[in-house]
């Protein structure tokens, strides 16, 4: 399936249409795949997978908030949402993620809800320490 598939992409009006799209990794381990596309502890991510028609087809969105970045994982917190099951679903945590496999997106900060904003970033966008 090709990115522009309506069951791969996902819904930017779901965000507000604040998703950046990421490239690709080819690195080998998750962690490095992170750091490749400029993720940062807080940063929250997200992607699509489906397939069939773009009407009667499947899709399986995953939403990750980076927790922890090491040497060679990450920890996760893990949402996701189907097409029956629309509303996420906490999935708890889970270092158990590649980021090869799938098309993710950015959630932009900026957006304005909490599930969007990263945990270091408050309502007026500054860092508990007082500056950004």
């Amino acid at each position: 399936m090709s990115a522009t598939d309506p069951n791969n992409t996902p819904d930017l009006t779901a965000y507000g249409g604040y998703l950046d799209r990421l490239v690709r990794s080819s690195q080998r381990y998750v962690a490095d795949q992170a750091r490749e596309m400029g993720l940062k502890v807080g940063d929250v991510i997200v992607g699509r997978e489906g397939g069939g028609d773009p009407v009667t087809g499947w899709w399986q969105e995953q939403r990750l908030t980076l927790r922890y970045l090491g040497e060679q994982c990450c920890v996760w917190k893990s949402e996701w949402s189907n097409k029956a099951l629309t509303e996420f679903r906490d999935d708890g945590e889970s270092a158990n993620w590649t980021l090869s496999c799938r098309d993710w997106y950015l959630v932009r900060p900026n957006v304005g809800s909490e599930l969007s904003r990263p945990a270091h970033i408050s309502e007026n966008h500054e860092s508990p320490e007082g500056r950004d």
